[in-house]
């Protein structure tokens, strides 16, 4: 549910009081979310990385790939003057 709104763009103040508590009038709309994907299995990358990119490509996404990870290295620092991630 999401708030009603006017020609102008303003919400639309309910007649009455609302049961849930709201001083305005609702409406059900359907809404276009975003959601996001891991790809963490170091094949399915390489796969998603020559498909997306091409062939050319996986060789550099492999340098990525087989480094640590930032959680396997005992002290991380971004850059001198940062003492953790």
């Amino acid at each position: 549910m999401v708030p009603k709104f006017d020609d102008k763009g303003d919400i639309m103040q309910a007649k009455r009081a609302r049961s849930n508590g709201k001083d305005y009038a609702e409406e059900r709309r359907a809404l276009d979310t975003w959601y996001e994907y891991y790809v963490e299995e170091a094949d399915d990358i390489k796969a998603f990385v020559e498909w997306f990119a091409g062939a050319e490509s996986v060789d550099m996404a492999s340098t990525f790939i087989d480094a640590p990870k930032v959680s396997s290295i005992a002290n991380p620092t971004m850059f001198e003057g940062v003492k953790t991630l």
